[in-house]
């Protein structure tokens, strides 16, 4: 299988999620507690750099 398993996933990204949330915590003194998975949503639910792949193409990085 080429992939993540929800099973195997879930418990993992907690725990990171409540690792993040305490360090980002105690890093600004609490006023930001955000947990990563929230994090990443917010960062992924708009696109962003849609100009990157023409810039790519003509810088020639996308030839074979």
């Amino acid at each position: 299988m080429n992939g993540y398993s929800e099973e195997q996933s879930v418990g993992p990204v907690k725990d990171y999620d409540a690792t993040m949330k305490a360090y980002l915590s105690e890093r600004t003194g609490g006023k930001k507690d955000t947990p990563w998975t929230q994090v990443m949503a917010d960062r992924l639910a708009e696109p962003i750099r849609m100009h990157m792949k023409e810039f790519l193409d003509d810088k020639g990085f996308m030839k074979k």
